[in-house]
């Protein structure tokens, strides 16, 4: 039974990323990224829910139609911690060599999405 209820949950994770990732790359074509200028309160920290949430929400953006980079993902991950009362930020940070971009997730001290990515200047927490 535990089995079936963990595979129901992971199914619903995945249709929750794909749902919300479409939702989040319309809303940051249309506002920007004002829309990811709210904190939530009373949130817990839970690096093993964010992690999942992070590597569904990634694995999912692979097969969507649409182009999501890393901004989509981040705040697609924010979205749907905020659901399960999770902290996260999205980090958004620049590197000058090569000049480049960059956003990601932290929730204390866990990094979600900077592996590999070389060094970035934070340039604003959302």
């Amino acid at each position: 039974m535990k089995i079936v209820l963990s595979w129901i949950h992971s199914f619903i994770l995945i249709i929750t990323a794909i749902i919300f990732l479409i939702t989040v790359w319309a809303l940051l074509k249309v506002f920007g990224i004002k829309i990811l200028k709210w904190r939530l309160k009373n949130a817990r920290n839970s690096s093993t829910s964010l992690k999942k949430i992070y590597n569904t929400v990634w694995s999912a953006s692979q097969y969507l139609p649409i182009e999501c980079k890393c901004i989509e993902i981040a705040s697609t991950v924010k979205f749907i911690a905020a659901l399960y009362f999770i902290d996260a930020s999205v980090i958004l940070g620049i590197s000058n060599n090569p000049f480049t971009a960059h956003a990601w997730v932290k929730s204390g001290e866990y990094t979600y999405g900077l592996e590999g990515a070389g060094n970035f200047t934070v340039m604003g927490k959302f």
